[in-house]
C-alpha cells in the first residue's frame, strides 16, 4: 500500500467518524425537541370539532337563465344569513347558551371572545356541477371547535337550526313581496275598468291589506334548508 493510499483511507475514516458524531448529535437534538413538543401538547387543553350538515333542497327543475338567477339568489341568501350568524349579538347569545370562553367573558373581554368564536366557526358549502356546467350548492357543513365535545356538538346544531330558521323567514318574506307586487298590478288594472265597489276590487284590496300587515303568512318559495346530519359529540 502506498503512502498516498494510506492518507486517502485515513481521510475517509476521519470523515466517517465526523458523520457518525453529527448523526448522533442530530438524534439527540431531535429527541429533545420531540420530548418538548410532547410535553407542550399534553399540557394543552383538548379541542373538539363537531359538524352539522344542512341540506339545500332545490324546488322544481328550472333551467337556463331562471336556474342561474335562483343559484345566485341562494348564494346571496347564504351570505346574508352568514353575516347574521357571525354578528356580535348572535355570537354573544350563543356563548351565553353554551358557556363558551368563560374566562374571557368573566374578564369583560367580550370582543376578544367574539373574535375567537368567529375563528372557531367554519361554514363550508358542498357544490356539484349542474347539467349546464354551473356549480350548485346542495348542502353546507357547519363546524365548530370547542374544549368540550358536548358543547361543540350543541353549538354546531344551534347554528344549523338558526340557518334553517332564518332561511324560512327569508323565503316567506320573498313570497309575500312577490305576491303583493302581483296583486297590486292586478288591482291597478281592475281599477281602470271597475269602480271601488266592484267585488273583485274589494277582494284585491282586502288581500293586499292582509299581506301588508305583519305577520305575513303565505306559501314560501325558493330553496328549503333541512338539517341532514346533526352534529354529535366527537371522541
Amino acid at each position: 500500500m502506498t503512502s498516498r493510499q494510506s492518507m486517502s483511507d485515513s481521510m475517509i475514516a476521519q470523515r466517517l467518524a465526523i458523520v457518525r458524531r453529527h448523526a448522533w448529535l442530530a438524534v439527540v437534538v431531535f429527541g429533545v425537541v420531540l420530548a418538548g413538543a410532547v410535553t407542550v401538547a399534553t399540557s394543552l387543553p383538548d379541542i373538539y370539532r363537531a359538524t352539522a350538515t344542512v341540506l339545500v333542497e332545490h324546488p322544481g327543475t328550472t333551467e337556463g337563465t331562471g336556474k342561474s338567477l335562483i343559484a345566485a339568489e341562494l348564494e346571496t341568501r347564504l351570505q346574508t344569513i352568514g353575516q347574521e350568524v357571525l354578528s356580535q349579538a348572535r355570537l354573544l347569545k350563543l356563548m351565553e347558551s353554551f358557556d363558551l370562553y368563560p374566562e374571557l367573558r368573566a374578564n369583560g373581554e367580550d370582543t376578544a371572545a367574539v373574535e375567537r368564536l368567529r375563528r372557531d366557526i367554519q361554514v363550508k358549502p358542498v357544490r356539484v356541477e349542474s347539467a349546464a356546467g354551473r356549480p350548485t350548492t346542495v348542502a353546507f357543513a357547519i363546524t365548530l371547535r370547542s374544549r368540550g365535545p358536548e358543547t361543540a356538538a350543541g353549538a354546531a346544531n344551534a347554528l344549523a337550526a338558526f340557518y334553517v330558521e332564518e332561511n324560512g323567514k327569508i323565503r316567506v318574506r320573498q313570497a309575500s313581496a312577490a305576491r303583493l307586487t302581483r296583486l297590486k298590478q292586478e288591482l291597478a288594472q281592475m281599477q281602470e275598468v271597475y269602480t271601488a265597489q266592484y267585488p273583485d276590487v274589494i277582494r284585491l284590496k282586502s288581500e293586499i291589506a292582509a299581506l301588508e300587515r305583519p305577520p305575513r303568512t303565505t306559501a314560501a318559495v325558493g330553496e328549503e334548508f333541512r338539517i341532514l346530519d346533526p352534529a354529535v359529540p366527537p371522541e
